[in-house]
């Protein structure tokens, strides 16, 4: 029991740890938890440097009345070329789900009210003014706070919220030391402010992001093994099948079937039989890298994805999963398993589905073969451990 209680603590320990990693670094996301995000940042980016490619020019008018020459001209080429950095952010960006782009398209948009606000700090500075114009000027000055504000409506990591916000602050500061009349107290306040508004982008933009991987992962992922889903599986070999083409990378995959799964079900009930899945699940996962993938393909079928992995690499995949097993059986005999291995440039094939259906023939013949072994080719053959009794 204490041990039992022990491993749960350690469990829980892990997977928060594994949470908050995913919220300080996007490198840490899933494959599904990327694309979604990347789709969710891509048309936020488009709609908000739609929204400002209109209003941007629109307060030129506003420049030209109340801002005396040649200042005036400052602002409204400084307008005009935000307004046409906005337009093309604006623009979709092909495949934009499957891509990096949204996130460097994110940095560029936000990257443009900064640079107005130092346009603004070069152009008015030693010009004395008033009236309408002061004001305008005060108003001017908040664009940096406007800037870190706005993030808070992009689900971003802690990391990602740095890189835009502590540039800004910086600018913040700089042009707030330039302010004639500006007491301590008052440039102290105003970094107060700043810190303070990019505590609460941050809290909004990481619970955001936090969200968003709950609702993905659940969707996305097998309840009972942490395996990804059949349905997200599909979608993610597909996805990496014409990476690998498109880049004439090796990709394989492993079906994996374990022997004489149904015999537990039948023989100590479907709960020894789940706890069984979520053991071989556990020892799949801890042989493969961060990028491959492991998805519940049905019942007690597994499929292996590795992307840049060629049969050797594969090989060595098969054989710490044979060295490590896959858990004990009720009866304290080792779990086994019946596989087949594929790879796309070695064995010549031209999609995904019949990738798939290659290594589930060797899985098959495997099986027929004896089990607890896998097929490499159709001779090439690893060869499991006997499975022994407990003692």
């Amino acid at each position: 029991m204490l041990r039992k209680m022990v491993e749960q603590a350690l469990l829980s320990v892990q997977i928060n740890t594994h949470q908050l990693m995913d919220l300080v670094l996007a490198s840490h996301h899933s494959q599904h938890v990327q694309r979604h995000r990347n789709l969710l940042l891509q048309t936020r980016v488009q709609f908000v440097s739609a929204l400002f490619c209109v209003l941007t020019p629109l307060w030129i008018i506003v420049d030209y009345i109340f801002f005396p020459a040649p200042l005036c001209y400052y602002y409204i080429l400084a307008r005009l070329a935000s307004c046409v950095a906005f337009f093309f952010l604006a623009l979709p960006c092909r495949e934009s789900g499957y891509c990096g782009r949204a996130i460097y398209r994110l940095y560029a948009m936000m990257a443009i009210p900064p640079s107005f606000y130092l346009v603004h700090l070069f152009a008015q500075n030693g010009q004395t003014l008033d009236g309408v114009a002061l004001i305008l000027v005060s108003l001017y000055a908040l664009l940096p706070f406007v800037v870190v504000a706005g993030l808070s409506v992009f689900p971003l990591t802690l990391i990602e919220v740095a890189l835009v916000s502590l540039p800004v602050a910086a600018i913040t500061a700089w042009g707030a030391y330039q302010t004639p009349n500006m007491t301590l107290a008052n440039y102290i306040g105003t970094l107060w402010l700043l810190a303070l508004v990019i505590g609460v982008a941050a809290m909004a933009g990481t619970t955001q992001l936090n969200y968003m991987i709950g609702l993905v992962n659940r969707a996305t992922r097998d309840v009972l093994t942490g395996a990804f889903t059949r349905r997200s599986g599909e979608e993610s070999l597909d996805l990496a099948f014409r990476m690998s083409l498109k880049q004439n990378d090796p990709l394989s995959v492993i079906f994996v079937d374990l022997d004489h799964f149904k015999s537990i079900n039948d023989d100590y009930g479907h709960e020894d039989g789940d706890n069984a899945l979520r053991m071989a699940a556990e020892a799949l996962k801890s042989v493969l890298r961060r990028g491959d993938l492991l998805v519940r393909w049905g019942g007690e079928e597994f499929l292996i994805v590795m992307a840049g992995t060629d049969t050797e690499g594969a090989a060595n995949v098969i054989h710490r999963v044979m060295e490590n097993g896959l858990g004990l059986r009720p009866d304290g005999t080792p779990l086994t398993a019946s596989m087949g291995q594929a790879e796309r440039s070695m064995d010549k094939i031209h999609d995904w589905m019949h990738l798939i259906e290659l290594a589930d023939q060797r899985m098959y013949k495997a099986k027929h073969a004896g089990r607890n072994r896998c097929y490499l080719n159709d001779t090439e053959v690893i060869q499991g451990k006997t499975p022994t009794q407990e003692v």
